[in-house]
Parts: structure tokens; sequence; C-alpha cells
């Protein structure tokens, strides 16, 4: 049985991690909103990204099927680095927001709360830095 080459895995990672996003903003796009209503318009943004982040674990997918860490990998790597940023920031935002209106996170579940989403991502993130320069 052959073993995953280490450089594979922040490609499962996001794999795994983007699959329940997919699930949420596809089938439960009112969820990502704080209010109670979501809009259609906004139901269909959701699943519109819900379908660039099947494309995404799509991409990753093949990668994970190449036998060898190539070049090409390295960009793709890269390009993930850039969008797992932006949901760093966008957890680290809420945090700072939450702090400010003095609201308790315990409150809410675990999957909702930005300081998981801020785990989440740098954890994806550091290893697609790692993969980019190796």
């Amino acid at each position: 049985m052959a073993m995953l080459a280490l450089w594979k895995l922040p490609f499962l990672l996001h794999v795994a991690i983007e699959s329940a996003a997919i699930y949420f903003f596809a089938i439960r796009p009112e969820l990502q909103l704080s209010a109670k209503d979501c809009s259609p318009e906004a139901s269909l943004v959701f699943r519109q990204y819900a379908a660039l982040l099947a494309s995404s674990n799509i991409i990753c997918l093949a990668v994970i099927l190449q036998p060898e860490h190539s070049l090409l990998s390295r960009h793709i790597a890269l390009a993930l680095v850039v969008y797992h940023v932006f949901p760093c920031h966008r957890a680290w935002v809420r945090m700072q927001g939450a702090k400010a209106t003095g609201q308790d996170s315990r409150s809410v579940p675990l999957i909702k709360r930005p300081q998981a989403h801020l785990v989440a991502h740098v954890a994806c993130c550091m290893p697609f830095v790692a993969t980019s320069c190796w």
C-alpha cells in the first residue's frame, strides 16, 4: 500500500474542510447571515460561492492524483494560500466585532464561531505556504 506523499496533505485537508462549507453554502445559505431571512439574491450568491469551492476541491483532487510534486502543484498551492487568507481575515473581523459589542460566543455552536473558522483556515493556509515553497 502506497503512502500519501506529505506535499499532498494540504490539498486533502482543503477538500475535507471545504466540503462542509460547500454543503452549508449550497444547501443552507441562510445560516451564513446573522439576519433571520436570507434574500433570494443572497442565496444565489452563496450557492455560486459553493460552486467555486467545489471547483477548488476538484482541482485539489486532481493534484492529489498526480504522482509527483510539480511547478503546477506549487502554483495551485500558492493560489490556495491567497484564497485561505480572506476567510482568515473575515473570521478575524468577526471576532473583533464580537469583542466590540460584548457578544458571548459560547452561545453560538462551535462550527459557527469565527474562532473555529480562523483555526480551520490557518490550518489550511500554513501547509499550503510550505507546499508552495517546497
